[in-house]
């Protein structure tokens, strides 16, 4: 059965799948004028600060090198990603927490990903109280859909919005009122660029999971909406 992957960037997933994996499992190597510095792991610590993350390697020889892209494939799920070498003591290396790992998929529901010059758009209706008479309506561009989540492009002037109201719904997909408005569970938020017209717009992604599953249908007709 093949495996499929997918690119965790929620910061409390990218955590856990670290917390998770295990360190005897875990494989760690750089390349080097043509050569790959392969080692093996006896312990993986998670700063308290959860700012960075120290692997206690096995065997070490001295020779990674600092300020360097070093691999990093996890027990849990299969996981990989990659970051700097930020610290060597003894034969403990140092590295940022990463702000994405390719993690095997296990969704429950297939995805569809959409670049921001297709403008697939959603109504999502913001407010401090679900149903408060001070609730907002924007549209919002989209990322990428499943029946169980969806992420969006929020610009720098609704990024403060979207955090001072703090309850979210979803009510179209496209031109498609939903019959039932979805409410959104926030997921993750990161720093999002995209070249528009040439130009390079500064933005946010946020990821959503809906609490209650879009009808199959709905999800059919955004997807294939012109």
């Amino acid at each position: 059965m093949e495996i499929k992957f997918r690119n965790a960037v929620a910061f409390d997933e990218i955590v856990s799948i670290i917390e998770r994996s295990k360190p005897s499992q875990t494989i760690v190597w750089q390349n080097s004028k043509k050569k790959r510095n392969v080692f093996s792991c006896h312990l993986i610590k998670i700063s308290e600060d959860l700012q960075s993350v120290r692997f206690h390697l096995k065997d070490y020889n001295e020779s990674l090198l600092m300020d360097h892209v070093v691999y990093f494939k996890l027990s849990y799920n299969h996981s990989l990603f990659k970051g700097l070498v930020i610290g060597i003591e003894n034969n403990i290396v140092s590295i940022h927490i990463p702000n994405e790992v390719k993690t095997m998929d296990h969704r429950q529901f297939p995805r569809e990903i959409f670049l921001p010059k297709d403008d697939k758009q959603v109504l999502i209706e913001l407010s401090e109280e679900i149903g408060a008479p001070s609730s907002q309506r924007l549209k919002f561009t989209v990322l990428d859909i499943s029946q169980g989540g969806i992420s969006i492009i929020v610009s720098e002037n609704n990024y403060q919005l979207m955090h001072q109201l703090e309850h979210q719904v979803l009510l179209s997909l496209g031109d498609y009122e939903l019959s039932t408005p979805v409410l959104l569970d926030r997921r993750y938020h990161q720093k999002f660029r995209y070249r528009m017209r040439g130009k390079i717009i500064k933005a946010n992604r946020f990821g959503f999971k809906f609490l209650e599953a879009i009808p199959e249908s709905s999800f059919e007709r955004f997807i294939n909406q012109r």
